[in-house]
């Protein structure tokens, strides 16, 4: 199958394949920048009902065929009782949707200026959000991203941040087979 050509060496490679086939619709959309743009769509949809705190959310300037798309796709589901309002339809998707978010946000902020506060102010402290950084940190420590030990570390270290970010770093590396290398 054409799809699984890319070779798949870890879990973060497998779902940037599922990202690729399923949320942007590769196999079946053959421009990209419209697969962009469902993908682009889906983070911004999940990002505005995890900061929303809400179960169904009316998508912002996303594009009425991009969010019918997606429907049609079952990547995300409407509202049964409000037309125009709509959720992830699996966990995972948001997940996914979620910690694409947190590396975009990690890539400006921190990398760009070695600030583990403003890049952890910048992402939110939702429950939701919370969660995916969990997933984010296991992902960093599965693929021995050495470049995300600094900010490991220096959030960590840190005073000024917030003890449930410590909480959140601790968690994932006590859970990953590789967190004690990079801690």
């Amino acid at each position: 199958n054409a799809a699984f050509d890319s070779e798949i060496n870890t879990e973060t490679d497998f779902k940037q394949l599922m990202w690729e086939y399923l949320i942007e619709n590769k196999e079946k959309e053959t421009d990209p920048e419209i697969r962009k743009k469902r993908g682009e769509s889906f983070i911004n949809i999940s990002v505005q009902r995890a900061t929303q705190m809400v179960p169904f959310i009316r998508p912002k300037d996303e594009g009425e065929n991009i969010v019918f798309g997606l429907a049609k796709d079952n990547i995300i589901e409407e509202d049964s009782n409000r037309r125009g309002y709509y959720a992830p339809s699996h966990d995972i998707f948001e997940d996914w949707a979620l910690t694409k978010f947190i590396e975009d946000k990690y890539q400006q902020e921190y990398e760009n200026n070695s600030d583990a506060e403003s890049f952890l102010s910048s992402i939110g402290m939702e429950p939701a959000i919370c969660r995916a950084f969990r997933i984010w940190i296991s992902d960093k420590l599965q693929a021995l991203d050495y470049n995300a030990k600094r900010f490991l570390s220096d959030g960590w270290e840190s005073t000024s941040i917030d003890n449930h970010w410590k909480d959140s770093i601790l968690l994932a590396e006590k859970q990953s087979d590789h967190g004690k290398s990079l801690l």
